[in-house]
């Protein structure tokens, strides 16, 4: 039996096992016999079938790795394209250009805060993560030992400061990169 037929069959078997939840039914019971669906010298044919069906299955997965690696690949080029047109409009100090198709827009991206030395950014300007079993939890009012403290920058706080006030934190770098908005 061909792997057309096969595949007829048991796709029908696979929707009425699907419809009833995978309870092996009346109605399932009696399609198997009909098809002959299970019986030794089927055994084989399915064997078949599945080594087939593994073989397709790896040329699809190669297929969609190579298809994956494809469009990484055009994503960076679209990058890379994206950024010349960031230096041009910044050279020139355009901020719009438009030709009937295109309207290009140079944005800016909100502000993004970089970490360069941890050491440097006061401790206000940090929040603590601690780590508790649940034995320390319950004496949270108590003086506790942590297992692990983490203090990490709170960056959120140093971005509101440097927008509010434009108080510049040690141990930080502000970057504000351009954008375009191509419409």
């Amino acid at each position: 039996m061909n792997l057309m037929k096969y595949e007829e069959i048991y796709r029908t078997l696979d929707d009425m096992l699907e419809e009833s939840g995978g309870v092996i039914t009346k109605d399932i019971e009696e399609y198997m016999e009909k098809v002959n669906a299970i019986t030794i010298a089927k055994v084989f044919d399915l064997a078949s079938i599945r080594d087939e069906l593994e073989g397709y299955a790896k040329i699809c997965k190669e297929e969609a790795d190579r298809l994956t690696k494809k469009a990484k690949q055009l994503t960076q080029r679209a990058a890379w394209w994206k950024d010349r047109i960031i230096d041009v409009m910044t050279a020139s100090g355009q901020k719009t250009l438009t030709n009937g198709v295109y309207k290009v827009t140079l944005t800016q991206n909100p502000l993004k805060i970089q970490i360069d030395d941890e050491e440097e950014i006061p401790a206000s300007y940090k929040t603590v993560e601690l780590k508790l079993s649940y034995d320390e939890y319950k004496k949270i009012k108590d003086i506790i030992e942590p297992k692990s403290v983490n203090m990490i920058p709170d960056k959120i706080k140093i971005k509101e400061l440097y927008k509010s006030d434009m108080i510049e934190v040690a141990g930080v770098k502000y970057v504000k990169e351009n954008n375009v908005r191509i419409s």
